[in-house]
């Protein structure tokens, strides 16, 4: 209803409905596996939304169950960056208990 019955004004009181056009880019069926480079260490998250680096659990979150993941180094101190495909999602300190 919203999008098709209700006028706004940002859009000269049309309808959502009528500035609405599908993309012509192709969604992809299939995501293709992602190969990390040679420094990272590869986990795949578990269903409980855990991965294990260094005999500590790490949690990730819901959405990369299933998902591999690389962990790289960024520093001598013990701090690390977690990375799904080319966007880092968390950084870890192992030093910190």
């Amino acid at each position: 209803m919203f999008n098709h019955q209700r006028p706004h004004d940002a859009l000269s009181l049309d309808v959502p409905a009528d500035h609405y056009q599908p993309s012509a880019r192709p969604y992809p069926t299939v995501i293709e596996a992602v190969d990390y480079p040679g420094d990272y260490r590869v986990r795949r998250v578990s269903a409980n939304a855990r991965i294990s680096f260094q005999g500590r659990p790490i949690r990730l979150g819901k959405a990369f169950i299933g998902r591999t993941v690389g962990i790289r180094p960024t520093t001598t101190d013990g701090t690390y960056t977690i990375h799904y495909r080319h966007q880092q999602i968390r950084t870890i300190d192992l030093a910190t208990p």
